[in-house]
């Protein structure tokens, strides 16, 4: 990873926080993880990704990251919906599209 992708998203992310603060969907965002059936929902999914990317060892390793990659900037992208930031999902889509591209 270079130091460009990541400087880019520490801007992305700072921003995206920025605009959550100063517009109180912060609050929204809070309640979301406070819903326990959403908690725990999120906790399968970071199980999950752990899994996938430390312990899987099959022959469709590369085809199931991959998967799940792709599963990660949807589930960020529906978080992202649901706060009514929905500008902030072209720019997550481009730069996870131009640093990550193969």
């Amino acid at each position: 990873m270079n130091y460009k992708f990541i400087l880019t998203t520490f801007i992305f992310l700072l921003l995206t926080f920025r605009h959550l603060y100063l517009s109180n969907k912060y609050k929204k965002l809070i309640k979301l993880f406070f819903t326990p059936a959403w908690t725990i929902s999120f906790i399968i999914i970071v199980i999950w990704c752990i899994y996938v990317f430390h312990f899987y060892n099959e022959n469709d390793k590369e085809k199931i990251k991959e998967s799940t990659k792709k599963a990660i900037i949807g589930f960020i992208i529906a978080i992202l919906s649901s706060l009514d930031i929905s500008t902030t999902v072209f720019w997550l889509i481009f730069i996870v599209s131009y640093y990550l591209s193969d």
